[in-house]
């Protein structure tokens, strides 16, 4: 009986650190903003026009997910400069 609690409690906990990952992978608009240093009204207009990051739409909830941000950041880096 002991075992199968503990097998529950870490199924259980497996869930959470999985809704966890999902939460970092997924960002709000301010959070794109904050790491992009735009504006949010320059990202809705981008979104609205279909031009920028890819974005998630979840019921009414707009979401970005990292490694779009992370394509597009490399899509839009000119020159092959090193600043090491």
């Amino acid at each position: 009986m002991y075992k199968a609690c503990a097998e529950s409690n870490n199924l259980i906990k497996n869930e959470v650190n999985m809704v966890k990952d999902l939460k970092k992978i997924l960002l709000t608009e301010y959070e794109v903003c904050e790491i992009l240093n735009l504006n949010v009204s320059s990202l809705q207009r981008e979104r609205c026009n279909g031009t920028g990051i890819p974005y998630v739409k979840l019921g009414r909830r707009v979401r970005y997910k990292i490694e779009d941000i992370e394509k597009y950041i490399k899509a839009n880096t000119f020159g092959g400069h090193r600043y090491d």
